[in-house]
């Protein structure tokens, strides 16, 4: 399948408002992750606009191009590997600490570059982390719900009775509230991911089974907070430590980031941790690529007179071979594919999206707002609703 330069191969993924294809650009065989849409063109152009905005950052994908072919949006981005969630599942279980201690590193660092550039990423979990083709480093992926936190260099005001966004399993406790996004949040989300990947479940997964919209989101809220306290309690002390300092954030505070790296390093210190992933790094998917920069620069000798030798001109016959029986084939295997009419099957709806209850347990509101709520981080006991 054609989208403007390049050539869809396999559909890798798909989202609130598009599906991510892995292709290559037609005329270079450059491998690259294609995200496409039929109905959402304006969430396209925005989060290609918001990670132009990011270029640079360690651990952002780079986005190539973006635009409209036909009736397709589309963005063109840096190939990456396999995303935590899948990786996991091959491994058959959670990653050891010292993997869990190297995620979490790379993940604060791209969140810490991502925050001082304005912008919050609101929807992270197993999925939006993937691995470089190599394995040896983290990226924090699609961000089809980020946002601006800052208006210039002012903070946005706190609102409240916002609609909830994200995942329901990794989404803050303000979230869950219907409170307005910021920096603590998506520190909030990542070590409620970080649990997930090192445990392979979370607590309150069962307690959302069969449920929807409003009802998913309260029935999730209430396993939740009675898990607060007990969440890290068998892990070294500094996880414990960290989360109790993410939740007393304040909704305008910019986080310290360097405790939570420092804490991590204590970690894999004091317990004498290998720095090291849990899977092998080498690549994960290799693309059939021909060095077209050479057969073109030999051209350019040749029509110079700049002799070139047999051998290199026997090796150039073989990459144009290899180039054309590559472009072949996979034309010819995706021929007959055509785009489904169903990419923007959520139409633009965010991830889990709910709005507010009309009415929420009272239990649970007058729990919230007290001070044992407040404070439960801290608690000795676990915190529930009776």
């Amino acid at each position: 399948m054609q989208v403007g330069s390049y050539t869809l191969t396999e559909k890798i993924d798909s989202g609130g408002y598009g599906k991510v294809y892995r292709g290559y650009e037609t005329s270079t065989l450059k491998p690259v992750a294609i995200k496409i849409s039929t109905k959402c063109g304006h969430k396209v152009a925005k989060e290609a606009k918001i990670l132009k905005s990011l270029k640079g950052g360690k651990g952002i994908p780079e986005v190539f191009t973006h635009g409209k072919w036909n009736h397709v949006h589309y963005m063109a981005l840096e190939l990456l590997g396999h995303n935590l969630y899948k990786e996991m599942l091959q491994n058959k279980q959670g990653f050891s600490l010292s993997c869990i201690i190297k995620i979490a590193k790379q993940s604060i660092e791209t969140l810490k570059f991502i925050h001082s550039k304005g912008i919050l990423h609101r929807d992270i979990k197993p999925e939006q982390i993937l691995l470089s083709l190599s394995g040896e480093s983290i990226f924090l992926v699609d961000y089809g719900l980020s946002s601006k936190y800052l208006n210039g260099k002012v903070h946005k005001s706190f609102k409240n009775q916002v609609s909830t966004i994200g995942s329901v399993y990794f989404a803050s406790i303000h979230s869950h509230l219907g409170y307005k996004q910021s920096r603590r949040d998506d520190l909030e989300s990542l070590f409620y991911t970080l649990f997930f990947l090192k445990k392979a479940h979370i607590p309150w997964e069962k307690s959302v089974l069969g449920l929807e919209g409003a009802n998913k989101w309260q029935a999730c809220f209430s396993s939740k907070l009675s898990h607060q306290q007990e969440l890290f309690a068998d892990w070294p002390i500094q996880f414990s430590n960290m989360f109790s300092y993410i939740r007393k954030l304040m909704y305008e505070e910019n986080p310290n980031y360097e405790f939570l790296i420092k804490n991590l390093e204590e970690v894999k210190a004091k317990m004498a941790l290998i720095n090291e992933f849990d899977w092998e790094v080498g690549g994960f998917y290799k693309a059939a690529t021909v060095d077209v920069h050479a057969l073109k620069t030999s051209r350019k000798n040749r029509t110079k007179g700049i002799k070139c030798s047999k051998s290199f001109g026997a090796k150039e016959k073989k990459w144009a071979k290899e180039l054309r029986k590559t472009h072949d084939l996979i034309e010819n295997k995706m021929k007959d594919c055509e785009v489904d009419e169903d990419i923007g099957y959520l139409a633009c709806q965010k991830t889990d999206k709910a709005e507010l209850p009309e009415f929420v347990d009272k239990r649970i509101l007058e729990l919230v707002r007290s001070k044992k709520f407040r404070e439960f981080v801290d608690c000795k006991t676990k915190c529930e609703i009776s």
